[in-house]
Parts: structure tokens; C-alpha cells; sequence
């Protein structure tokens, strides 16, 4: 999650670095905006979240792929495959 908010801000991460790492600590307030959707989950950060209140919101994508070792439960694969995209 931190290298996909790293490549978004490029040079600037130097910076940036002490709101990413507070926006993302392993609190429950920081990912109250999480979503399954078609090819993976979503966490959505609010400006100032991550970064100043000038970039904006933010958000981290992760492939399906990698989300199913982080379910508490194992998914069959007919199941799983109902949020993957096309190829995936």
C-alpha cells in the first residue's frame, strides 16, 4: 500500500513521507473507506489523510490476487471469481 502511494507521488514522496506513514498506521480510523470491487479492493484516503489537502483524495488499489490471503476465510474459486474482471 505505501509503494502504490509512493509511485503516485514520485519525487514529492521525500516530503510527503510523515502523513503516508501516519495515514496508513494500522488503525482502524485509517481504512474506514475500504471496497470490493471488480478486480480487486479499494482503500480510499481522505485529503490530508495521506498527503496535503492539494492532492487530494487518495486511493490504493489491490489486485484480487493478493487479497485473497488476507480473508480470514478461504473463498472457493467460483465465489472469488464473481469480483474478478475479465483476465484476471
Amino acid at each position: 500500500m505505501v509503494t502504490d502511494l509512493k509511485s503516485q507521488y514520485g519525487a514529492d514522496y521525500e516530503a510527503l513521507s510523515s502523513f503516508v506513514e501516519y495515514g496508513t498506521a494500522p488503525v482502524a480510523d485509517n481504512f474506514k473507506s475500504v471496497s470490493l470491487e471488480p478486480g480487486g479492493l479499494v482503500i480510499s484516503f481522505d485529503p490530508y489523510q495521506v498527503g496535503p489537502y492539494a492532492a487530494g483524495p487518495q486511493e490504493v488499489h489491490i489486485p484480487a490476487k493478493d487479497v485473497q490471503p488476507m480473508l480470514a476465510i478461504t473463498l472457493s474459486p467460483d465465489a472469488f471469481s464473481l469480483v474478478l474482471g475479465p483476465g484476471d
